[in-house]
């Protein structure tokens, strides 16, 4: 696995590639969490992935659910098929997460 992170005035974009899997949990946790709270837009790039565990598709899913209850939202600029396949078979709502941005209830 490889671990791409950069900052800059658009957002903190992460880029994963190679095989996710149970042993990257550490590192892809790590880069999940710098990028939700940094002050930008993070945006996560999926596309170069080859294989997916069902570790790693839940971490991903953990961070998309942590960034709506925070009212914010990563911005998922690409999704590989080995990715996508992973998240159908456990039904994960993966897409769900990535199209759609919840908000906290306003306070009255």
């Amino acid at each position: 696995m490889t671990i791409e992170q950069v900052d800059d005035a658009h957002g903190t974009f992460v880029k994963f590639s190679g095989s996710l899997n149970i042993s990257c949990a550490v590192p892809m946790q790590r880069a999940l969490l710098d990028a939700l709270h940094g002050p930008q837009q993070p945006v996560m790039d999926l596309s170069e992935v080859e294989q997916c565990d069902t570790a790693s598709a839940q971490l991903l899913c953990s961070a998309l659910r942590t960034a709506a209850s925070g009212d914010r939202r990563f911005h998922v600029t690409g999704i590989s098929e080995a990715v996508r396949q992973t998240i159908d078979i456990l039904g994960l709502p993966f897409q769900e997460l990535t199209e759609r941005r919840m908000s906290r209830p306003e306070k009255e």
